[in-house]
């Protein structure tokens, strides 16, 4: 067999596993799409739906439109969780897609495949699927590609659109502009956006400079180092953490070492990779947090120079091919147990939420109410140590039903399916009293029921 049929051997034959590997992790997706209830933020962003003019009300201390506009679908096709669960995982599949088309520009079709099909099953960014909050990630990462794509087609027009579009969905629009000024392909027209969107969300981040600083702290500078290779690490060792040392540090340099080698050496080829790995991990910087949705971007990076090695001559291409086999394994396992995670985490929600239509199904517009939590468990931190696949961060709201959800939030919730609301008003005599939980207690929210005009 002559040397070129071997290697094309060898490649279809990683195809095919990363192929399997691919469409084991589809299935698991869609398995939990079925079954999974609604998590954390997404109630609030869900009740914010409602009104059509909070599409662009801040999130927080960020500005992202999108993902708020991607709520507003619940005014069309109701809160369903399945359907808001099958969306991301469609939004995920169309970025998969245009990660094809923007690698097609530069690499073979056979490649470009080997790639997208590697990111699509990695494991580590599968809270941007298995979260509906998390989406903005995902809309950032589509409509870069999508910028980048029709950038490479002298397309400008709809470049700006997507480059736009991005900008309001996640942080991670910063690459594009980088990317812009960086690439050979320079359009004035694009320069001239991004300053412009630059500057905008400069001023915002200014008059929000106090909330972002707050947005879990900053972490120590010795940290820099492991946050870096944080993104590679967690692929390698999904279940332990990385540890400050001279391992660390020597790894550290020779990481950057490289990139830059590689970056000056293949400019072109290598300056998406390069920004969607560094870009993103600078901009996480400013979080004390590492939490699974952060891997979105780096892990196109990832993706691609494991294609770069087994797309290589020998010795490369053997090297790298056991860490791949490692991968297509244990991607599908890993996407399976978080699923499971993130499923019995909903499941939580969703108990809360059905005990609260029980006790407040009677409620009428005028009634004045009193609900007592005294769910004093906290559920994040219950589900955060039973976990049955990685680590997990789960936001604990320490005066919500079981640290889960804002008693606003959860009354609001209940009522805007009767077409009626909770006012806030001061606690009284008058007030029907309504008690959720048998432990101590947590907090208290005096509300009055009014319809919704």
């Amino acid at each position: 067999m002559k040397s070129k049929e071997k290697s094309n051997l060898f490649e279809n034959f990683l195809l095919l596993f990363i192929l399997l590997s691919a469409i084991a992790t589809l299935i698991i997706y869609i398995y939990f799409s079925f079954k999974r209830y609604f998590i954390g933020d997404d109630f609030p962003l869900l009740l914010s739906a409602k009104n059509l003019k909070s599409i662009f009300h801040p999130l927080g201390p960020h500005f992202r439109p999108i993902v708020r506009a991607h709520f507003l679908l619940s005014n069309i096709f109701g809160d369903s969780p399945v359907f808001f669960n099958f969306l991301s995982l469609i939004l995920h599949l169309f970025a998969t897609v245009s990660l094809y088309l923007v690698l097609k520009e530069e690499y073979n079709k056979k490649f470009s495949l080997f790639t997208s099909l590697i990111f699509f099953s990695l494991f580590a960014y599968n809270e941007a699927i298995f979260w509906v909050s998390s989406v903005g990630v995902v809309y950032s990462l589509l409509f870069s590609l999508l910028s980048i794509y029709y950038t490479r087609k002298e397309k400008y027009f709809l470049s700006v659109i997507f480059l736009l579009l991005s900008s309001f969905s996640y942080e991670t629009w910063l690459v594009l502009p980088l990317y812009f000024l960086l690439s050979k392909k320079r359009s004035i027209t694009l320069i001239i956006s991004s300053i412009t969107l630059l500057g905008f969300h400069s001023l915002f981040a200014l008059f929000s400079s106090e909330k972002i600083l707050s947005y879990g702290g900053f972490p120590p500078l010795d940290e820099i180092p492991l946050r870096i290779l944080y993104y590679f690490y967690k692929n390698l060792f999904p279940f332990s953490y990385l540890s400050k040392g001279i391992f660390l540090t020597i790894g550290f340099l020779t990481f950057i070492a490289l990139s830059l080698y590689s970056l000056i050496k293949y400019r072109e080829k290598f300056l998406l990779p390069f920004l969607f790995y560094f870009v993103p991990s600078a901009i996480f910087l400013m979080s004390k947090y590492i939490p699974s949705r952060f891997f979105y971007f780096p892990l196109v990076s990832i993706a691609t120079l494991l294609s770069c090695s087994i797309f290589k001559k020998k010795p490369w291409r053997y090297l790298s091919l056991p860490f791949i086999i490692y991968l297509s394994i244990l991607s599908p396992v890993i996407n399976y147990l978080d699923g499971l995670d993130y499923l019995e985490y909903s499941k939580l929600h969703r108990v809360f939420i059905d005990e609260g239509r029980r006790l407040m199904k009677d409620l009428k517009a005028g009634d004045k109410v009193v609900i007592v939590n005294r769910v004093s468990l906290p559920m994040p931190e219950i589900a955060e140590n039973s976990v049955k696949g990685r680590p997990k961060l789960f936001l604990h709201r320490w005066r919500g039903i079981g640290g889960l959800i804002d008693l606003n939030v959860f009354t609001n919730f209940i009522f805007w399916e009767k077409g009626m609301k909770s006012t806030p008003i001061p606690g009284g005599k008058d007030c029907k009293i309504i008690i959720i939980g048998n432990g101590d207690f947590v907090s208290e929210y005096s509300f009055k029921v009014e319809e919704i005009k």
